[in-house]
Parts: structure tokens; C-alpha cells; sequence
């Protein structure tokens, strides 16, 4: 008999300790653990401790017989199915294997036992209570899994809720800065355009200082302000969309930032056409480029546009020969009001790289940055592939 502590066991009940003897011996190579009981309330309480996968009792035994002890078994939610052969050697009538089907076992043996047909029979209620072990503990790990992804889907509702609330109170805060910022703001403004222009030639060289900060700074709001109201649109206010050629989004862009002589740019071949909203690869195109302009700090600037073609998407690349960004600062780049440069070197707000990410995305697209000190950047974004449109 093989020993173990996992599986189905087999319980055996007879008074004669020399029976349980003869049992184990010819049990030997069934490779579950015999588990024996010399009476009905040893028996009991072994149900309680063990899970067994077949039970042979003994029918004639003193205080409880087989009988009884199998009514109790039946009446236990535990051993309720629990297979169970009777083993007589003095019931052998019909009368007394009617009775003991009745009582709910499988099987009526009378002695001498061959043993290979009870060798059979508890191999196959073992295999048979296996079987449903492993089904058990597949139903469990089944019912776990649904109450793990009822879990997720639950915690991604309230995501979804929690983004749903943080958008409508962005929304709300570029509907306080339209309407409740702006107006004074316009004000500072002009009360700083009217002071240079009408009291110049009063102020002293530390006064003209002076106003000229205020109108660089209230410009510099004014742009802050525009780019929250714009960051705050994206995906939520619908453009239409159409078939659009960037080739010739990027050449508007150029038009639209005015180069200074000193800086070449230059497109690689043809740019792709994409599904899209001009708006908004403009404003992509533009403020990459418009970067690179601004930054450069080369005698000679150079910038460069092209494309690769990937299976499902388009990589665009724009690739400039300017200062370089520290690799540290790649990723805070991205992040909304992160400037790389200090306000006195740089009239930008630190949100247009974020309005960029936030449409390649709203595309499903993705954006990063490669780049060396005194060497340069390349900023790279994809976009899909619209396989029905022919170039």
C-alpha cells in the first residue's frame, strides 16, 4: 500500500483486525493510503478528518453494522455519495445484498473475495473521485477567476468614473479660465501696451525694464491660458476627419513659423496620408518643428522630416541638429507645465509637447524622443496605417 498525503483514501471497517490485515495486504499496489476502523463510531469520525474515495465495510459487525453505519454516512453531507462495497462472509442471499444496495452502496462481496475483481473495483471509484477532485478544484479556480475579473471590471468602471469626473472638471476649469481669467488679464495687458506706447518717453531705462517684463509676462499667461483651454479640448471636441497628406501639413507648418534664414529644413521624400483632422496635425507638426526652431543654437541649424513604414503604422521622425536634451529629461518632456529650459532663456508655457502626446494618442499613436547633448533630437511619433487609402 503507497502512502500519500493528497488524494483520495480508502476507508476500511471491520471489527476483526486481522480482516483490515488481510485488506491491506491485497491493497498493496493501489497507490492511494488505507485508512482502517475497528467499528461504526471509529469509522464516523475518520469521515471527518479524511476524504476518502471508496469505503469497504464489513456488514456483521457488533454495536453498529455495516448497515447502519452506511444510513449515518448517507445522512453526512461528506460521505453522502461516498462509493461503498459490503464484504459478508455469512449474508450471502439476495435478500441481504437487495437490503444493502438499498442502503446506498455500489456493491455486495461476498468471501472468499477474488482479488483482482476488488482490486478493480476500488482502482476505478479512486479514479472516478479523483476525477471529481479535480473538477472541484477546477470549478474553485474558475469561480476564483470570475471573482477576480468581476473585481477588475469593477475597479475599471471606477476608473473609467474617476477619468469621466477629472475630464468634466477640466472641462469646467478651461470654462472658469475663458471667461473668469482672460477679461482682466486683457486688461493688464492693455494697460501695459498703453504705458510703452503712450509713456515711453517718460520712464527711465530700470521703468522701460520694468514694462517690457509686464507685457513678455502677460503674453506669456495670455499663451499658458490658450494652451489649457487647448490641452482641455482635445478628445473631446470632435473634428471631422478626412484623408490628409501630412507632406503637405508639414510644408504649411514651415509656412507658419517662418524660418529664419540661418535654419534649413528639409523633407525626406513624401510624407504619408493619413485619416485624420488638419487641425490637429498641424498643431503636432508645428509645434515639433517650431521647437527645433526655436531652440536652435547652431550658427547653421538643419532640420530634417521623414518617415519609415511599419506594418500597421506610420513612423514619422523629426530630427534637428540643436543643443540636445539631457536623457534624464526625455520622459519629463511629455508631462504638462515641465519646461526644459529656464523662463528667462525661453518664451514657452511647457504644454505644448503635452498637447502633442495627448493628440498622437487620442490617434493611438505614441511619441518619445531621442537625443545627445550638443548633438541634437530626434523626436519620433506614430500613427496607424489606413489600409484602404492608396498613397
Amino acid at each position: 500500500m503507497h502512502m500519500h498525503d493528497y488524494g483520495p483514501k480508502i476507508l476500511a471497517v471491520d471489527d476483526a483486525p486481522q480482516n483490515l490485515f488481510a485488506l491491506e495486504k491485497l491493497l498493496h499496489g493501489v497507490e492511494a493510503e488505507l485508512v482502517s476502523a475497528t467499528s461504526g463510531n471509529e469509522a464516523l469520525k475518520l469521515t471527518l478528518k479524511h476524504d476518502f474515495g471508496v469505503a469497504i465495510v464489513d456488514v456483521q459487525m457488533p454495536s453498529m453494522d455495516g448497515y447502519e453505519l452506511v444510513e449515518l454516512m448517507r445522512g453526512n453531507k461528506r460521505t453522502a455519495h461516498l462509493p461503498v462495497i459490503f464484504i459478508s462472509a455469512v449474508y450471502r442471499e439476495d435478500f441481504h445484498r437487495i437490503k444493502g444496495f438499498r442502503t446506498g452502496a455500489v456493491d455486495f462481496l461476498a468471501k472468499p473475495i477474488i482479488p483482482e475483481i476488488l482490486v478493480s473495483k476500488v482502482k476505478i471509484f479512486l479514479d472516478l473521485s479523483r476525477q471529481k477532485m479535480e473538477l472541484e478544484r477546477l470549478v474553485k479556480e474558475l469561480e476564483e477567476e470570475i471573482r477576480q475579473r468581476c473585481q477588475a471590471e469593477e475597479k475599471k468602471t471606477q476608473l473609467l468614473a474617476a477619468v469621466e469626473s477629472a475630464n468634466r472638471e477640466l472641462k469646467d476649469f478651461a470654462h472658469i479660465v475663458s471667461h473668469d481669467l482672460k477679461a482682466p488679464l486683457r486688461a493688464i495687458t492693455n494697460m501695459a501696451q498703453i504705458i510703452v506706447r503712450d509713456y515711453a518717453d517718460k520712464l527711465d531705462e530700470n521703468g522701460q525694464m520694468l514694462a517690457d517684463a509686464l507685457t513678455r509676462n502677460t503674453n506669456r499667461m495670455q499663451a499658458l491660458i490658450d494652451g489649457v483651454l487647448e490641452y482641455s479640448k482635445i478628445g473631446h471636441v470632435e473634428l471631422d476627419k478626412t484623408a490628409v497628406k501630412l507632406s503637405q501639413i508639414a510644408a504649411r507648418a514651415i509656412d507658419l513659423i517662418l524660418p529664419p534664414p540661418h535654419i534649413e529644413i528639409i523633407v525626406e521624400g513624401e510624407l504619408p496620408t493619413v485619416w485624420g483632422d488638419e487641425i490637429r496635425l498641424l498643431q503636432v507638426f508645428q509645434n515639433l518643428i517650431g521647437n527645433s526652431v526655436k531652440f536652435m543654437d547652431k550658427p547653421r541649424g538643419e532640420i530634417r522630416i521623414g518617415c519609415v513604414e511599419a506594418r500597421e503604422y506610420w513612423e514619422i521622425r523629426i530630427a534637428d541638429n540643436g543643443p540636445g536634451i539631457e536623457p534624464e529629461q526625455f520622459e519629463r518632456a511629455f508631462q504638462i507645465f515641465q519646461r526644459l529650459c529656464p523662463h528667462e532663456k525661453s518664451s514657452g508655457t511647457g504644454i505644448g509637447l503635452t498637447v502633442v502626446k495627448k493628440i498622437i494618442e487620442t490617434y493611438g499613436g505614441r511619441i518619445w524622443v531621442e537625443s545627445q547633448i550638443g548633438s541634437g533630437s530626434t523626436f519620433y511619433f506614430t500613427i496607424p496605417k489606413i489600409p484602404s487609402l492608396t498613397e
